[in-house]
């Protein structure tokens, strides 16, 4: 059961859940952050 509001469809009943990153995502997170602080500091020595 839905209703058409402004072009959005609010479903009745439906909860919102909190979105948890998958563990791939904080890895890749955790080894990009200081590789570019890595990078940012090479560039600025030269």
């Amino acid at each position: 059961m839905g209703v058409e509001r402004y072009g959005y469809q609010y479903i009745a009943g439906q909860l919102d859940q909190a979105v948890v990153p998958e563990p791939s995502t904080w890895a890749l997170l955790a080894l990009g952050l200081p590789l570019i602080g890595v990078m940012a500091r090479r560039r600025r020595r030269t």
